[in-house]
């Protein structure tokens, strides 16, 4: 991996996030172009992929959060298949146990329209009364409760670092280069020469001044990589 080499991606921080983007692009029939992925902490100890509890849900009050999470739990599912590497197929020990919102009566009408609208979206949520309620959970107390809803399947926790790690293989097996980002050797700062870099963490959303796609707003400047000392292959 050479500093000067040109990339059309570079995607800063290789955790779930920035891998997950570099194995979509890798996987895309109709992208062509090279991407790299650059984390300053190689042993992934302190990322949020490592560090969260991991869990997934359809119950939430928009659409697009409803849609995004119904997509990535069917990923879940097919995970060993998608992001198997030389039939060896990663396990991220899905479990489906589902998410339990309870509601007063004061609460009771926006717990019935997000429910209405998960259901029409596909989500497989269950209303339910507070005898319900009692037959499903008998440890539960109802008192002072009027509804609630639970994720019947579709919902549950899995590992995430291991579905990070996952997303890491098959990008280096698509091609992807992950290397380790080390400190900036000056102030330097320049503004992205290439197309596009996606940042994670607390970093920012760069490109540069001709690309259509990004709001002015959301255009940073980052050091380049002669700014660096080195950028090293991890394992």
């Amino acid at each position: 991996m050479s500093l000067t080499e040109p990339y059309d991606v570079v995607a800063i921080g290789g955790a779930v996030i920035g891998s997950s983007v570099a194995y979509y692009l890798a996987a895309d029939p109709d992208f062509s172009g090279k991407v790299l992925v650059v984390e300053k902490d190689p042993s992934y100890q302190r990322c949020a992929s490592a560090l969260s509890a991991a869990g997934i849900r359809q119950q939430y009050s928009s659409a697009i959060n409803i849609q995004i999470s119904l997509y990535g739990i069917e990923f879940l599912r097919r995970i060993g298949e998608t992001l198997g590497v030389d039939g060896d197929r990663p396990d991220i020990q899905l479990h489906e146990g589902g998410y339990l919102f309870l509601a007063t009566e004061e609460n009771r009408s926006i717990l019935e329209e997000n429910h209405a609208l998960q259901t029409k979206l596909g989500a497989d949520i269950l209303f339910l009364e507070p005898l319900g309620l009692v037959e499903r959970f008998p440890w539960l107390s109802v008192e002072g409760l009027s509804a609630a809803c639970w994720g019947r399947t579709g919902e549950g926790w899995f590992d995430g670092y291991g579905l990070m790690q996952a997303f890491r293989r098959k990008a280096r097996a698509l091609g992807v280069p992950i290397g380790q980002l080390q400190r900036p050797a000056s102030n330097g700062r320049a503004t992205v020469s290439r197309r596009y870099c996606w940042t994670t963490g607390r970093a920012s959303l760069a490109a540069p001044s001709s690309t259509p796609l990004v709001p002015a707003a959301q255009r940073s400047r980052v050091p380049p990589a002669s700014t660096y000392q080195s950028i090293t292959r991890s394992a």
